[in-house]
């Protein structure tokens, strides 16, 4: 069932469309924003502009366009609905954003968590991350569980002894940055549980 459009909604949506676009008060662009029924908006047009609500817009010589009268015009704005719901539909987007971004925070520990001095009982996600892209599985070692840690730690010291290095060069980067992710994730795990926690579903460590 369609709502019924009030004159007072109507004039609201009118001072809306002046006050925050550049999109000409046409009668055609009064009915698309407001909704009303083109006849209800004739009449409308009529009567504020008898009641000097309305005046008429110079802006526009081409066609018949009102001014809301005392009303100052955006400077800037959109000068097209498309224009106006694009920017409507980039200002909904960011509010997700932001919400995603609050929800991350919140899960990971929030923003302390994320610094090089978190708070004491935490691990640096940052710290962790970094460690664990620079030294490989060596960084695992800040803040993963040691049955898992200790062995990619070691595994990496004795490849790099006793492989060459243009066989180690090439997945040095992938290796970088799978342990980066782990680096991640054993830091999350870690604050989420408050110890060394593997990633695979085996128990927790004792170790802290």
């Amino acid at each position: 069932m369609e709502r019924t459009v009030k004159r007072s909604d109507f004039e609201e949506k009118t001072i809306e469309l002046w006050v925050k676009t550049r999109i000409p008060l046409t009668t055609a662009h009064l009915q698309y924003h407001s909704g009303a029924p083109r006849k209800n908006v004739e009449q409308w047009c009529k009567e504020l502009l008898a009641e000097d609500f309305f005046g008429i817009d110079g802006d526009h010589p081409d066609e018949m366009a009102y001014e809301v009268v005392g009303a100052h015009r955006a400077k800037n704005g959109p000068k097209s609905f498309e224009e106006m719901e694009k920017m409507d539909s980039m200002k909904g987007e960011l509010v997700v954003a932001k919400r995603v971004a609050k929800g991350a925070l919140a899960a990971t520990g929030g923003e302390s968590v994320w610094s090089l001095s978190p708070p004491e009982g935490k691990k640096s996600l940052l710290i962790s991350g970094g460690l664990s892209l620079f030294f490989g599985p060596l960084g695992l070692l800040y803040a993963g569980a040691w049955k898992e840690a200790v062995p990619a730690a070691l595994l990496w010291l004795l490849a790099w002894k006793i492989l060459p290095g243009f066989l180690i060069g090439p997945f040095f980067g992938l290796i970088a940055f799978l342990s980066c992710f782990a680096g991640f994730a054993y830091a999350y795990k870690f604050n989420k549980t408050g110890t060394r926690t593997p990633l695979l579903p085996k128990g927790e460590d004792a170790g802290k």
